[in-house]
């Protein structure tokens, strides 16, 4: 799995007085985990780098890449390193690379 960090507020929607802090996006690598719980996923239509990739290669291709669409994260075993998605096809999930935001969906 892997998480997008950037800045994407613009200037107009910060306090008065307050300047835009500009960042680059950056794609991390995450381990299957607690964090996964309730997000919302996209599945990304990245094909695979031959060896040995490098981190900035693989995330070029992972945010070039088109989405094929999204999942929701309803349980995860952190032990055996399984998530139980909600997904609009059945079946193993067909690729590799997942993009995780900051939204997080719970039904009450």
């Amino acid at each position: 799995m892997y998480i997008i960090l950037g800045t994407l507020a613009p200037s107009s929607a910060l306090p008065l007085g307050m300047e835009r802090k500009l960042s680059d996006t950056s794609v991390v690598k995450i381990d299957a985990g607690e964090i996964l719980l309730h997000s919302i996923l996209a599945v990304v239509n990245a094909t695979d780098i031959p060896p040995p990739p490098t981190p900035d290669d693989e995330a070029r291709l992972i945010l070039e890449a088109n989405v094929a669409g999204f999942i929701h994260v309803a349980e995860v075993d952190s032990k055996k390193k399984i998530l139980r998605v909600l997904s609009p096809s059945p079946g193993r999930m067909a690729r590799r690379y997942m993009l995780m935001g900051v939204l997080k969906w719970m039904e009450t």
